[in-house]
């Protein structure tokens, strides 16, 4: 018979079980009650403690289980290990260490669990140094940051850094010196992707706010530089004419045919002069106010914006691209 705890407390209350026994009884009650209401802790491999609601996507861990393991069940590869734990970072006892699961005496554990579709391959690798790129690690590099895909092959891949670094590699051979780009890359992605776990798809549409916040942190940059009048208004004109309006789609980041990267398509060249991390959407957006603070600086407004567009000899083209960016300031001046 399971007797609840209201009423175990009415019967010692009563003084039904002496005043000697009142004490125990209760203790002894108590235990009762305490275990027939203990929770279950399930059993199973990970993917049969996954639990879906809507898009949300979770999985019960218990003792015994690691994020190699819990990735290995889930998603088919071990590799994925460090997707589980920077989302589910902030729930560590200790969350600089992906070991610490559990808090002393806790039994188990509700993560979240990423979809499929919000996986880089870039969480797959452990690198302590580019001579750990061989071509498996250098294609998963380069599909994680969005050079390679299925209309550019290896060696094309290979070939296309020399649009973003003083390079040239016309072979497309995976030599010393791609690997030392390579794994820049690799670590500069790393970091985005860590900074930034809770947004799968980074754009002006699907992320408008955090858009509009990185563009006028990034306009202060145009502070004071003469000719512009206002550094915002610059910003927004110059990104409603660009087609970067997409930073990355799934947390693999945008790339266009010359290695040009996200929101501002800078290239890794770029990107490195103006000390930005072109993988990360504010430092992007920051790296296009910087590169175009100098240009402004060195050949005025006009001309300036020409070679944002064109380079050193801009084409009639870039005039007149520069020409509707400035005829559109007065748009966002207010």
């Amino acid at each position: 018979m399971k007797l609840g705890k209201s009423l175990v407390c009415s019967l010692v209350a009563a003084g039904l079980f002496g005043a000697v026994g009142a004490a125990a009884a209760e203790d002894l009650f108590g235990d009762l009650f305490r275990s027939n209401t203990r929770e279950v802790v399930p059993s199973g491999p990970p993917k049969d403690r996954m639990q879906i609601q809507g898009n949300r996507r979770s999985v019960t861990a218990i003792h015994g289980d690691t994020f190699a393991s819990l990735a290995e069940s889930i998603y088919g590869d071990a590799g994925y290990w460090r997707l589980l734990y920077w989302a589910n970072k902030s729930k560590l006892p200790n969350p600089n260490d992906p070991n610490s699961l559990f808090a002393p005496g806790e039994r188990m554990k509700q993560l979240t669990v990423p979809p499929p579709s919000h996986i880089n391959p870039a969480y797959k690798l452990e690198l302590k140094g580019p001579e750990d790129i061989g071509e498996k690690e250098a294609r998963t590099i380069m599909e994680a940051t969005g050079l390679l895909t299925g209309k550019r092959s290896f060696p094309g891949a290979i070939r296309g850094l020399k649009y973003g670094y003083t390079y040239s590699n016309k072979n497309g051979t995976l030599n010393d010196e791609a690997r030392q780009y390579l794994y820049r890359e690799w670590t500069l992605l790393k970091k985005a992707l860590d900074k930034y776990p809770d947004y799968p798809d980074i754009s002006q549409e699907e992320t408008p706010q955090l858009f509009e916040g990185w563009l006028r942190s990034a306009a202060k940059e145009l502070q004071g530089v003469r000719g512009v009048t206002n550094g915002y208004a610059l910003l927004k004109s110059l990104m409603t004419q660009e087609t970067g309006r997409s930073h990355w789609v799934g947390f693999t980041p945008v790339m266009g045919s010359s290695n040009d990267t996200g929101f501002g398509q800078i290239l890794p060249a770029t990107a490195k002069i103006v000390g930005i991390n072109p993988y990360d959407p504010g430092d992007n957006i920051r790296g296009i106010a910087l590169h175009l603070k100098e240009l402004v600086k060195q050949y005025g407004l006009r001309n300036g914006l020409a070679r944002y567009n064109g380079g050193n000899s801009p084409p009639a083209s870039s005039y007149r691209y520069a020409d509707a960016i400035i005829r559109r300031m007065g748009r966002y001046s207010k």
